[in-house]
């Protein structure tokens, strides 16, 4: 796990954000499908929005939505081609 500090950190305030890695967004959407995907847009929205402070709403809004869907989209497509159903029944090491 990394832990990334903002700019504007000074001692003594919590401005600390906790990123998780790139391939939990991957499996929620893998095992949740447009619920993982849902639950990741606000996830990134909440993200973005407490580290940039002086960024538009509708920025981030767009940032995230299209993130997510290419993310989405991508292991849709992954899953059905390589038939993987949402219980990971199908899911092997080497395909």
């Amino acid at each position: 796990m990394i832990v990334l500090v903002h700019p504007s950190y000074e001692p003594g305030q919590w401005n600390v954000g906790v990123f998780l890695p790139a391939g939990t967004k991957l499996i929620s959407i893998l095992l949740f499908g447009v619920w993982g995907a849902i639950g990741n847009f606000f996830g990134t929205i909440w993200r973005i929005s407490s580290f940039m402070q002086g960024v538009s709403l509708e920025l981030v809004v767009a940032f995230s939505f299209f993130g997510n869907l290419a993310q989405f989209l991508g292991v849709s497509y992954c899953a059905k081609y390589f038939k993987i159903d949402h219980q990971l029944g199908n899911l092997r090491f080497f395909h």
